[in-house]
């Protein structure tokens, strides 16, 4: 099986940093630990998953504007009849509303699951949510029907059911 990933900068990728201080976002020839932790988490999960990347773009999802959200929408519609799921990892801070964005573009043309995940935390700290985040978008919910998902904090659901917590720093359900 091939998962695609598409990366698109945030926390997740981050260079360490610590808590309450600004992230410092890797640069596109730096290493993403998004995609060698879901490499170790398939490996873990009994192999026989390969992970395909594409890089989007490398910014925080504040950041994002029409040209990033166009390329993500035209590289979803381009490859998701060749793979059973794809994971996009970005900033949690504007993932619902990119999820939502590419949801209402997409509208039911989908041929598989698109799974956007991230982190509060980078994969670079001690201490992150990256490694669940990553492994639920991956392997939760093997059964779900084409459609856009969140994985995050335990909750794989399609975007209008969670959000960004600030203040409790997670995502919860509506």
């Amino acid at each position: 099986m091939k998962i695609l990933v598409l990366t698109m900068g945030g926390t997740i990728d981050a260079e360490s940093y610590p808590e309450g201080r600004t992230p410092q976002y890797i640069t596109p020839g730096n290493r993403r630990l998004s995609i060698s932790t879901l490499r170790d988490i398939a490996e873990k999960h009994g192999g026989g998953v390969e992970i395909i990347c594409i890089p989007i773009c490398n910014k925080d999802s504040k950041d994002m504007n029409d040209m990033d959200r166009d390329k993500l929408y035209n590289t979803v519609q381009g490859n998701a009849a060749s793979y059973p799921r794809i994971i996009v990892s970005t900033g949690t801070d504007n993932m619902t509303d990119l999820a939502k964005n590419l949801k209402s573009r997409v509208g039911t043309t989908l041929a598989c699951p698109v799974v956007f995940t991230g982190a509060i935390s980078p994969l670079a700290n001690q201490v992150s949510d990256g490694r669940e985040n990553l492994e639920l978008a991956a392997f939760g919910k093997p059964d779900a029907a084409p459609d856009i998902y969140i994985a995050m904090h335990g909750h794989f659901v399609t975007p209008n059911l969670i959000y960004k917590d600030f203040d409790k720093k997670k995502f919860v359900l509506r």
